[in-house]
């Protein structure tokens, strides 16, 4: 194969046998100087942002001065958490408490619903039907 070729392995195609390249061919291309860019303007009040996101919180702070005994008590109560019990929710609605006035402007705001009235169902309709009438192939072939 020499120098020149090399075997190349694609995912979607089976081995290729590409030219190959050296340095050497892109001296004059490397020589020339890189596009000049704008520098990037860096708003104060980000590198404020920045700054204050670094620092540690304050709750993290009064944590590590905690006393150890307050956090083995802390880890205690967070361990036994799983022996409470949780009464369970009273499923019953709740109604807000509503001023006397506002009950009224609501009450002329709501239009009266109607209940709905039971739809009944439909009864089946049962048709006899006749397929020699409605098929002109069923009485036979057509001449």
């Amino acid at each position: 194969m020499g120098d020149q070729r090399g075997l190349v392995f694609t995912p979607k195609t089976g081995p290729l046998k590409l030219k190959t390249y050296t340095w050497q061919q892109f001296v004059e291309e490397m020589g020339m100087p890189p596009p000049v860019r704008e520098p990037i303007e860096v708003d104060e009040r980000l590198i404020k942002t920045c700054e204050q996101a670094a620092k540690t919180p304050q709750w993290q702070e009064e944590w590590v001065k905690t006393d150890p005994s307050e956090l083995k008590q802390i880890y205690e109560t967070i361990e036994n958490a799983s022996e409470i019990k949780i009464p369970p929710i009273d499923g019953g609605r709740v109604s807000p408490e509503v001023s006397d006035e506002k009950q009224e402007q609501i009450e002329e705001k709501t239009p009266v619903v109607e209940e709905a009235k039971p739809i009944p169902e439909p009864k089946p309709v049962v048709q006899e039907r006749n397929d020699a009438e409605d098929d002109p192939y069923a009485r036979g072939a057509i001449i």
